[in-house]
């Protein structure tokens, strides 16, 4: 499974290029059907001529690879992937309830739980995801629990901002070489860390 986050749902054109390309560069084969509900940014819209359509469904007529849609107001004929997303959201909130981390870090807990169930058997097949792709098993030892209590390294930087106050910079560098997670938070009054901000 390939993800890609979207910050809008017309970008949809633009990721599944990169996934084409990708796809079939990796593959050596060709995407020959695309499968997707009656959305806007997939079909199209209706005109009094009848349907016009959109960028998505013109690159597909293009490149001669079939559309497949369901029928409109039955998202059961788009179960499976009505499930995964489900199983995926339900994923990502154990995780972020799990770790009493912000909700803003979800983007990264989805692209774990997609890292996670390509290397993960199924019921109907029992090769992974990612063992039908590349044709090897993949290793697990390098998987942790997404958020292990590890120590922090704690850099901090201060600015300061003439009409907002002093910005501190904190920057968490996780030592087992993990991935960082950098914040910039705007302090007005820190107690905590006055003898610095004197200092500054």
């Amino acid at each position: 499974m390939y993800l890609y986050l979207l910050d809008n749902k017309y970008e949809a054109l633009d990721a599944f290029k990169i996934f084409k390309a990708e796809v079939e560069k990796q593959c050596g084969k060709q995407i020959k059907i695309v499968r997707s509900d009656r959305g806007g940014e997939f079909y199209g819209k209706y005109t009094e001529n009848g349907q016009a359509p959109g960028p998505f469904a013109k690159f597909l007529q293009e490149h001669g690879i079939v559309a497949q849609y369901t029928m409109p107001g039955s998202p059961n004929q788009n179960g499976v992937a009505e499930r995964k997303n489900r199983t995926f959201m339900d994923m990502v909130r154990s995780m972020l309830s799990n770790s009493k981390l912000s909700h803003s870090l979800w983007n990264e807990a989805l692209k774990t739980t997609v890292y996670i169930r390509n290397r993960v058997p199924t019921k109907a097949v029992l090769k992974t995801p990612f063992e039908l792709l590349k044709g090897w098993k993949p290793s697990l030892k390098h998987l942790r629990v997404w958020v292990a209590h590890l120590k922090l390294g704690f850099i901090i930087q201060m600015k300061r901002s003439c009409t907002q106050g002093p910005l501190v910079h904190i920057s968490l560098v996780m030592l087992k070489g993990l991935r960082g997670i950098d914040f910039t938070v705007q302090l007005i009054a820190l107690e905590l860390l006055s003898q610095e901000m004197q200092s500054f």
